[in-house]
């Protein structure tokens, strides 16, 4: 049974696509964001403790920046393809700073939005991608996961990769493997 697609918010922070209306409807889940490496201190290592029944999946190496498109890595009958390295339940995880990735500020805004666009060119495959674009690739049956995205509201606090997945498991969507689709390079 197929199912429409559409965006449902979570908080002010997170947006959710799925072919279920917004509601859980993979057992995994895609992140698309920017990501930074998190300062903590004097040094990249603040951390995060991976939930239990989850793994957590990178496309790119620890201090790298991504250099696949989300269209690549989104597909695949088990897994998506070139997943770089795994995090098991129960293991330390570095902790990343996200930003959005999608949406108007690909299109030539003034101020920050001027910064954003000038990061997006490091992402040809990617710029310019809309909510639109995500909704009709979740609705393609060979991506086998839902799909969420930072929104950028001006009053939200900071996202990370932790505060993220806690703010997924506190609206009741627990993945068996979240994929993230972001660079773990420092700012």
């Amino acid at each position: 049974m197929h199912h429409a697609c559409k965006k449902k918010a979570l908080d002010d922070q997170l947006y959710v696509f799925s072919d279920n209306n917004g509601n859980r409807h993979h057992n995994d889940a895609m992140i698309t964001a920017h990501g930074e490496q998190l300062l903590f201190g004097n040094t990249f290592s603040r951390t995060l403790t991976v939930p239990a029944g989850t793994a957590i999946s990178f496309f790119a190496p620890h201090g790298n920046t991504l250099t696949t498109t989300f269209n690549n890595c989104g597909r695949g009958a088990n897994r998506p393809a070139g997943v770089v390295e795994r995090v098991g339940a129960g293991a330390e995880c570095y902790d990343y700073n996200l930003t959005k990735f999608e949406g108007y500020h690909c299109k030539g805004l003034t101020g920050i939005a001027t910064l954003d666009k000038i990061i997006d060119c490091c992402y040809d495959g990617q710029r310019g991608l809309s909510y639109d674009n995500l909704e009709t690739l979740v609705q393609d049956p060979t991506v086998n996961v839902d799909v969420i995205t930072i929104r950028n509201r001006w009053w939200s606090r900071e996202m990370t990769l932790s505060s993220l997945i806690f703010q997924l498991i506190n609206a009741g969507y627990h993945y068996n493997e979240i994929y993230c689709s972001f660079c773990r390079g420092p700012a």
